[in-house]
């Protein structure tokens, strides 16, 4: 079992006796696969043979990390079976369900190569697209290189949800985010190794990597529909993705509350200022206890939204000055 420590430079996996799980430098596969498992059992070991069989076309020195995020189907057999059958495919079976983005988190910490693929498990991500990423890098050097989808296939599949959440990001976290571009991509060990270096504990993927800068290009590749079963990202899900990736990313929201409460105030002025008018000079008596009230109500409101709202950074902010691990492996094959 591998245990976990924080160390200046991010997450590290150790050994119970103290050694470092990451390899040294001279046993560097020339690729790593990261996959973040969650369900798709059906389809996992077609998807590790299709991985092999698009890797030896560039290198037999490769290595396939599949991260068990511990979904409802029992495919950490499978992942182990895989194992035994060849060594180049390594699992990590992680305590509880983390999440998408904390199991690429702990393949990036245990992977070892001088370039990385990161791809989802459902098949929609082909593993044949992988040979031509790694040319497109190679040829016109770049660090990393996104999987971009073709448009008709993005609204096809487009759903308020998603799109939802891609808007927020751009508008108000100022990362770049769009329905054509998802986790697959490949990069080399510079930009691994800068990942690995960001300490905090709500990770987002894209936008980390989008944040780390570095030469990056993009490829057209075709998206192919779900094999099987749905899309684990709910509605629900997807807004509190968004929430803490806006959250951990900018403080933009603020000064739209600070602005709201200006606009507020300017117009609570005007109103004021239109009630005395009416008493000075027409002499009109102020009525309108609803109205009073309606405002009231509509003040406290706002104030209660905006306090919450405040009070989910600073809950956040606690979250992670607790410096809990962004992940618990309990298991692994071939490590």
């Amino acid at each position: 079992m591998l245990d976990f420590k924080q160390s200046a430079l991010g997450m590290e996996a150790i050994m119970p006796h103290g050694g470092y799980a990451r390899r040294v430098d001279d046993t560097k596969s020339v690729i790593s696969v990261i996959v973040p498992v969650y369900n798709s059992l059906a389809t996992l070991s077609e998807l590790i043979n299709r991985i092999k069989t698009s890797l030896t076309k560039i290198t037999e020195s490769f290595e396939i990390i599949l991260v068990d995020d511990r979904g409802p189907q029992a495919v950490w057999p499978v992942i182990q079976k895989e194992g035994e059958e060849d060594a180049r495919v390594k699992g990590i079976r992680l305590s509880r369900n983390f999440g998408q983005h904390a199991a690429i988190t702990a393949g990036l910490t245990i992977a070892n190569a001088q370039w990385y693929v990161v791809m989802d498990c459902d098949l929609q991500d082909l593993p044949e697209d992988i040979p031509a990423l790694y040319n497109k890098a190679q040829t016109e050097n770049f660090d990393s290189v996104l999987a971009v989808r073709e448009d008709n296939q993005v609204k096809k599949r487009r759903k308020i949800g998603s799109y939802l959440f891609n808007k927020s990001l751009e508008h108000l976290a100022d990362i770049p985010a769009t329905s054509k571009i998802g986790n697959f991509r490949i990069f080399n060990d510079s930009m691994a190794r800068a990942y690995r270096a960001f300490p905090e504990k709500m990770r987002l993927f894209p936008a980390l990597m989008s944040h780390l800068g570095f030469n990056t290009g993009e490829l057209n590749v075709v998206r192919p529909d779900r094999s099987e079963g749905q899309s684990g990202y709910t509605f629900r899900k997807l807004l509190s993705l968004a929430l803490d990736a806006i959250i951990s990313n900018t403080i933009k929201p603020m000064y739209y509350l600070v602005a709201l409460g200006f606009i507020i105030a300017f117009f609570s002025m005007i109103v004021a200022f239109i009630i005395i008018m009416q008493k000075l000079i027409f002499g009109n008596a102020v009525e309108g206890w609803a109205s009073l009230m309606t405002a009231f109500m509509l003040m406290s409101g706002l104030q209660i939204s905006v306090m919450s709202f405040v009070g989910i950074y600073v809950g956040k902010v606690f979250m992670e000055v607790k410096d809990r691990p962004v992940f618990i492996i309990s298991d692994a094959s071939n490590i």
